[in-house]
């Protein structure tokens, strides 16, 4: 497991877009670059990375109770598409 790949995100729409587009969705260090996150995916899979697109996930605030508020940490989500739609082996991210 790598300090920048945190793990795969597996959702419905990242299915899709894997089956589609080669794309894969990951949540990522939140002080990564674009660069970072391409060298780190091209040397743990092998692969060449056509383009990235990051977006940061904003935290969400709830209440527990009257005073009690909790607060959703921050991350970052990179979609990483690949050269000729290349498949990847997400079993390398699992610890």
């Amino acid at each position: 497991p790598s300090i920048i790949i945190q793990k795969a995100i597996n959702t419905e729409k990242s299915y899709k877009a894997q089956d589609g587009h080669g794309t894969y969705t990951f949540l990522v260090n939140p002080k990564a670059n674009k660069s970072e996150i391409k060298q780190e995916v091209e040397r743990m899979f092998g692969v060449t990375v056509v383009g990235i697109t990051t977006s940061t996930i904003r935290p969400k605030f709830r209440d527990l109770r009257k005073y009690i508020h909790t607060k959703r940490s921050l991350g970052k989500r990179a979609r990483v598409t690949l050269k000729d739609r290349a498949k990847l082996d997400l079993t390398k991210l699992k610890k």
